[in-house]
C-alpha cells in the first residue's frame, strides 16, 4: 500500500507514510509554531480599489504597452510580468503550506500545540475583526487601466482547498473542537454563498476551461466545510456540465492544448479535475466513475499520463513550450487515489523532482481517505 496512516508518535521517523519525507514536514512545522498569522492586512496593495481587507491582486500576463507607457496595458498570455503586486498571492500560499504542515504534525506526533497554532492562522485569516480576509474577491486578477478585479481572480485562492481539507481532518480526528472553528465555518459559506451569486463568480463558472473547473473544486470544497447540501448540489451539477463542455472523446482539453503553455495547463487542468473528483467523493456522486457521452475522468487522466511515461509523445509543442513540461504532477498522485492506480502514484513519487513542496497538500488527500 503506497500510503499507511502514523501509528507512531515518534518525531521525525517515516512514521508509516511510504515516499513522504515526514522529516522535512516536521521540522518546517516546529519553525511555523513561531510564526505569527500574516494575513492580507499586512499588505498595502496601493492600487486596489477596495479597503486593507480586501484581497487584491493583478493580471498576470498583462504589461505596460511600450507604445502608450501611460495607457491600458497589454496581453502578453504565457509571459508573468514581475512588477505586478502578488504580496496577497503570496500570503495565501503561505498560509496554505502552513496550514498543511502543522496538520500533518498534528497527527503525526498527536500534540495539540500545532492544532492550536493552526487555529491562531484561521482565525487571523476569518474570523478576527482586525486581520481578517472579506469572504469575496472583487478587487482580484485587476488589470491597470481596463478592470477594477475580475471573475478569473477566484483561481488566486485555490490554496483554500488544501486550507478547507486540514479543517475537515482535524475536526474529524477531533483536534480542533467544532465550536471552535463556528466563525471559520461561517467565513467560508459566505464565501461560496458570494462565488455563486456574484456575477464575478458566475464569470468564472462560465468560463468553460480550467477555471471553471477550479470554481466548481472550491465551490466543493467550501461547502463540505460549510455542510451545505445546496452548495454541494451546485459543486455536482457543475462537474457533469463542464465535463461534456470540455473534455473531447480523445480525453483531451482542447482549449487548454491552444495555450502557449498546452502541457502546463493541459496538467494544470488535470490538477483541478481530480481534485474536485476526489472532493465530490465525500458526497454519494461518485465523479470518478460518471461519464459524459464523450468518457470520464478516467480517460482524460490516461491522456496526460501517458507523456509522464514517455515525454517523446507529446506533440504539441509551442514557442514558449518546445518540450513537455511534467509541471503539475499532482493530478497523478490523487488519480492514483481516486481510480486504485499505484501506478500512477509511483510516477508523481518517483519522477518528480518538486514533491516535497506539495507532500503535506497530498497527505491530507489521502488522510480525508481514511
Amino acid at each position: 500500500m503506497f500510503f499507511a496512516a502514523c501509528t507512531s508518535t515518534e518525531s521525525g521517523s517515516d512514521a508509516g507514510y511510504d515516499g513522504f519525507d515526514t522529516e522535512a514536514i516536521l521540522s518546517r512545522a516546529k519553525k511555523h509554531l513561531s510564526s505569527a498569522p500574516v494575513t492580507v492586512t499586512t499588505f498595502k496593495a496601493t492600487r486596489s480599489k477596495g479597503g486593507k481587507h480586501d484581497y487584491y491582486s493583478e493580471g498576470r500576463y498583462w504589461w505596460p504597452d511600450p507604445e502608450h507607457p501611460d495607457g491600458p496595458y497589454i496581453r502578453k498570455d504565457g509571459q508573468s510580468n514581475p512588477e505586478l503586486f502578488t504580496a496577497h498571492r503570496s500570503a495565501i500560499k503561505d498560509f496554505e503550506d502552513i496550514v498543511c504542515d502543522l496538520t500533518i504534525a498534528t497527527i503525526i506526533e498527536g500534540d495539540k500545540r500545532y492544532s492550536e497554532h493552526i487555529l491562531s492562522h484561521l482565525n487571523a485569516w476569518f474570523v478576527d475583526s482586525a486581520t481578517y480576509m472579506n469572504p469575496s474577491l472583487l478587487y482580484a486578477q485587476a488589470i491597470k487601466g481596463i478592470v477594477d478585479g475580475r471573475g478569473i481572480g477566484m483561481i488566486d485562492v485555490i490554496g483554500l482547498i488544501n486550507v478547507s481539507n486540514s479543517i475537515r481532518v482535524l475536526e474529524e480526528k477531533k483536534f480542533i473542537d467544532s465550536e471552535d472553528l463556528r466563525g471559520v465555518k461561517n467565513w467560508f459559506g459566505q464565501f461560496a454563498e458570494w462565488a455563486t451569486t456574484h456575477s464575478h463568480g458566475m464569470d468564472e463558472k462560465n468560463n468553460n476551461n480550467n477555471h471553471s473547473t477550479w470554481w466548481g473544486a472550491q465551490i466543493a470544497s467550501y461547502g463540505l466545510v460549510a455542510n451545505d447540501p445546496d452548495v454541494m448540489q451546485v459543486a455536482i451539477e457543475q462537474f457533469k456540465s463542464q465535463l461534456q463542455i470540455q473534455m473531447d472523446s480523445i480525453g483531451r482539453f482542447p482549449h487548454e492544448l491552444e495555450r502557449t503553455k498546452p502541457s502546463h495547463y493541459t496538467n494544470y487542468t488535470l490538477y483541478a479535475w481530480t481534485s474536485y473528483a476526489e472532493l465530490l467523493s465525500a458526497t454519494s456522486f461518485d465523479a470518478w466513475s460518471y461519464k459524459t457521452d464523450k468518457g470520464g475522468i478516467a480517460k482524460a487522466v490516461e491522456f496526460g499520463y501517458q507523456f509522464f511515461k514517455d515525454p517523446e509523445k507529446w506533440n504539441y509543442q509551442t514557442e514558449l513550450e518546445p518540450t513537455f513540461n511534467p509541471a503539475h504532477s499532482e493530478f497523478l498522485f490523487l488519480a492514483g487515489i481516486g481510480l486504485n492506480r499505484p501506478e500512477y502514484m509511483d510516477v508523481w513519487k518517483n519522477d518528480n523532482p518538486h514533491k516535497g513542496s506539495t507532500e503535506s497538500h497530498l497527505l491530507i488527500w489521502k488522510l480525508l481517505e481514511e
